[in-house]
């Protein structure tokens, strides 16, 4: 069974937290108007690319088949002592789980670890990682079904040598207060709504003063009319009398 080689990675921190504005409803049934406060999400995570190496078919001298697998491991910037960023991978602390990742079929084998704002780490913190690329098979004689446990401990056959370290800077990013988001929601809140108020209803007192002024209108008018229309007829016929005698 070979060594394996030393394995290429890449760690970043990615923080794709952002924030939802304030939005407006309005209700077309009571014509209230009402909004929802904004709020911030956080996705905060920690991501390590492993460029996996050709993993082989290889047998303990027992006839255990061995699998490739990883170590990262991590630790704070000035520290002296890692920890296996398998643990924080898995979210458990076990001897099943930890502290192997196992190989993927593709290109790469993604390890990360998410958490919420700088409940990890605090901001501008400087973290080291490392990784190791070894063989380990399962080792079925320490599976115990008297204790409901019916996986083998992973054993180290073989291991490399470990990378070299690369180090990260956790930066947050700057998303607004809720206080501020609070302030945001109160100057939008609008009094009303120009595209949406109903139009007022007319009382029925109201509409029946329209059509009494639309009654007097529609009398009045001839009445105001035909008297002049009268006086122009016979000034008419006045004017022709006196032409035809003359």
């Amino acid at each position: 069974m070979p060594k394996p080689s030393v394995p290429q990675f890449t760690v970043k921190f990615i923080d794709d937290s952002y924030t939802v504005l304030p939005t407006k409803t309005f209700d077309p049934y009571t014509g209230a108007t009402s909004t929802q406060p904004g709020y911030t999400v956080t996705e905060v995570r920690i991501e390590v690319t492993i460029n996996n190496l050709p993993a082989g078919s290889y047998k303990t001298s027992e006839g255990y088949e061995c699998n490739l697998y990883y170590r990262v491991g991590i630790k704070g910037r000035f520290a002296e002592d890692w920890g296996n960023f398998a643990i924080m991978y898995y979210g458990v602390a076990d001897d099943y789980s930890a502290p192997f990742v196992e190989s993927s079929n593709g290109k790469h084998t993604i390890v990360s670890y998410s958490y919420s704002g700088s409940s990890a780490f605090p901001p501008g913190a400087q973290l080291d990682f490392r990784v190791q690329a070894l063989y380990a098979y399962e080792d079925p004689s320490t599976i115990s079904h008297m204790a409901f446990i019916h996986e083998a401990l992973l054993v180290e056959a073989i291991s490399g040598d470990w990378s070299d370290i690369k180090t990260i800077t956790i930066n947050y990013k700057t998303l607004p207060s809720s206080s501020s988001l609070q302030t945001a929601t109160a100057s939008i809140m609008p009094t009303s709504d120009p595209n949406n108020t109903p139009s007022p209803q007319q009382s029925p007192w109201q509409s029946y003063l329209i059509g009494i002024l639309a009654a007097i209108c529609i009398i009045t008018i001839p009445l105001a009319i035909i008297p002049h229309i009268n006086k122009q007829r016979k000034n008419n016929t006045n004017q022709t009398q006196h032409t035809t005698t003359t």
